[in-house]
């Protein structure tokens, strides 16, 4: 194999290219050259990039000869770039972050029509290894569901008590958990924080609660296996944008935690879908009373104030997926049970919305109502999907 730097090695691997199993797979001569020439020359745009580095003298294949023969581990900092530029799926990640990190001769490249934009990979790279590591983590944050939540509890927006990086969260983590004395410990690893303009961006991992069992020849082991979390605060801590993972009530436990800790005290998230006035609702309160599915198809039903012993809380669902409002016309009719006689005595619903079921919970105010969802949260299109539903209700 040839020699490569330790630190490339795990700079690379760490965004998940492997500049050893690149080394390994290909016979130390002209084989090499050409692979790499080969996924180059795909697009003009490439050899431009290769030239605003290395000058325009020579062509391709022989500027990448010499670096194979003069500097390797150039030569396969440009190939794992290369593999790199393939794994980021929106290539307006590339452009924008090209502008804030190009400068000189390099900007020129933005002026010109690339037919391949991923190309600005390889002067970002040779400006600010910085620039492509964010790359990798915008990325990676784009592929997953992210959803956003709110804190009602901030009436003005505070600015960073102080400024964040990863040292800094990472000591706000492990101050978190040992604040939890009868937890398990568990391990988090911060592998990212920046701050660009009004957001500060998180990606952690951290240990799930139970071992892995990996069945090896003669035993089994069981490793610590980890969840990623990604955490997005932006308007000075009032918004939240988040990945919460497979525990997204801790999960948002602990983005409290850092929000109040970085911006102030009185912070708690939670999603607010929308707020209505009461008036609106009361189509809906009164399709679920006469089991009119064309309006709500119920999925589930939690109730305060049953009239019954105590006045107790009731919690209905379906089984199969399959409406329940019948269910709740027959409690009145067959039992003399009128579940829902009013707003404020509805705590929460499943309602079925464009084939997704959706939990939402109702809090009444003097003249609105508030309608939240679970900890697990709603995006963006989901939420328009809920709006759109109950904005479609006649008063």
């Amino acid at each position: 194999m040839a020699a490569i730097d330790p630190a490339d090695l795990k700079f690379w691997g760490n965004l998940e290219v492997s500049l050893k199993e690149v080394c390994e797979d290909i016979t130390p001569n002209e084989r090499c050259i050409k692979k790499l020439y080969n996924k180059l020359k795909e697009s003009e745009s490439w050899e431009l990039a290769i030239k605003s580095q290395f000058g325009p003298h020579s062509d391709l294949f022989s500027t990448l000869s010499q670096l194979y023969t003069s500097n390797q581990t150039l030569f396969f900092q440009i190939f794992a770039a290369r593999i790199f530029a393939d794994k980021i799926v929106d290539n307006d990640l590339i452009t924008e972050k090209a502008k804030k990190t190009l400068v000189g001769k390099n900007k020129e490249l933005l002026s010109l029509e690339l037919d391949d934009s991923k190309c600005l990979i390889i002067p970002i790279f040779f400006t600010n290894q910085d620039a492509i590591v964010d790359l990798f983590y915008e990325n990676l944050i784009s592929k997953f569901n992210i959803k956003n939540f709110y804190s009602s509890k901030t009436p003005v927006p505070k600015e960073p008590k102080v400024d964040a990086d990863k040292d800094l969260i990472d000591k706000l983590l492990k101050k978190y958990d040992n604040s939890k004395k009868k937890r398990i410990k568990r391990k988090s690893h911060v592998w990212w924080v920046i701050e660009e303009g009004n957001k500060l961006k998180i990606y952690f991992r951290r240990e799930k609660r139970a071992a892995t069992p990996i069945k090896v020849v003669s035993h089994n082991e069981f490793i610590k296996t980890a969840d990623s979390k990604i955490l997005i605060f932006s308007d000075n801590g009032r918004r939240l944008d988040a990945y919460l993972g497979r525990e997204p009530k801790r999960t948002l436990e602990i983005a409290n935690y850092l929000a109040q800790q970085l911006y102030d005290p009185q912070i708690v998230y939670e999603e607010k879908i929308m707020e209505y006035p009461k008036p609106l609702l009361e189509p809906f309160i009164s399709a679920i009373k006469d089991g009119n599915e064309k309006i709500v198809q119920l999925l589930g039903i939690r109730v305060r104030n049953v009239p019954l012993d105590g006045s107790p809380i009731m919690e209905i669902r379906s089984s199969n997926n399959e409406p329940i409002n019948k269910n709740i016309v027959r409690l009145e009719k067959d039992h003399n049970l009128l579940l829902l006689s009013e707003l404020s005595a509805l705590e929460s619903a499943i309602v079925l919305i464009d084939g997704l079921s959706f939990n939402l919970r109702f809090n009444e105010e003097p003249e609105k109502v508030v309608i939240t969802c679970s900890n697990k949260g709603y995006n963006e299109e989901e939420k328009q999907k809920v709006e759109k539903y109950f904005s479609s209700l006649k008063i």
